[in-house]
């Protein structure tokens, strides 16, 4: 998820900010409050799942946007050789 491995036609700096922008919903307030209110229906079920599923997809999406940060200051892209190029 953090280096692009197929040919695209748009930029990498596009694809980019797009998955960026994507994973940035889950950190926005208006999502928060969302879910904020939906807890308070207090059913047992909605605080289970997200204490078990809430904190991990948090941790994972973190995760995501941090590669993509370093991935995208490096700019670093190594180059395609054939296999005939490398040694055994």
């Amino acid at each position: 998820m953090s280096k692009l491995i197929v040919k695209t036609p748009i930029p990498h700096t596009d694809y980019y900010n797009a998955i960026r922008k994507i994973y940035g919903v889950a950190f926005h307030p208006k999502f928060i409050f969302k879910q904020i209110q939906f807890l308070f229906h207090f059913k047992k079920r909605d605080w289970q799942f997200l204490f078990t599923y809430g904190i991990r997809a948090i941790r994972r999406v973190r995760q995501h946007i941090f590669n993509l940060t370093k991935q995208q200051s490096n700019q670093i892209f190594t180059p395609i050789t054939s296999r005939s190029d490398h040694q055994r």
